[in-house]
C-alpha cells in the first residue's frame, strides 16, 4: 500500500481524471492498472501537486528528491537517468512516460 502522504496526492488526482471509487480502492492496495487509460493526465496532476510540474515545465530534481526518500541515492539516480528523457509536451503528456518508467523500474509493475 502506498504511504499515506502519497495517497493524499493520488486520490484527488485519480478523481480528477475520472477513476471510480472501486478503482481508487485498488490503487490504495497497490493495483495501479486502473490508471492505464489516464496515465498522462494522472501523472501530470501528481507532478503538479508535488511541484515537479510547474507551468508546464518538468522538474526532474523534485522526483529525484522524492525517490531518494525511498531508495538509496545511487538507485534513485539510476532510475532518473533511465526515465527522465521520456517526458513529452502538451497537456496530459509531459510526465506520463516518465512515471510509467519509474513505476515499472522501481516496482516492477506495468500499466498494460
Amino acid at each position: 500500500m502506498p504511504p499515506m502522504s502519497l495517497l493524499r496526492v493520488l486520490y484527488p488526482c485519480a478523481r480528477e481524471v475520472g477513476v471510480s471509487e472501486m478503482e481508487l480502492l485498488a490503487i490504495r492496495d497497490g493495483d495501479l492498472s486502473a490508471l492505464k487509460d489516464t496515465t498522462g493526465c494522472f501523472s501530470d496532476c501528481v507532478a503538479g501537486k508535488i511541484n515537479a510540474l510547474i507551468d508546464g515545465i518538468f522538474h526532474p530534481d523534485v522526483i529525484l528528491e522524492r525517490l531518494s526518500r525511498v531508495l538509496k541515492e545511487d538507485q534513485a539516480l539510476a532510475v532518473m537517468e533511465k526515465c527522465t528523457g521520456r517526458q513529452g509536451d502538451g497537456e496530459c503528456q509531459i510526465t506520463g512516460m516518465v512515471f510509467e518508467c519509474i513505476i515499472e523500474t522501481v516496482l516492477g509493475i506495468t500499466l498494460d
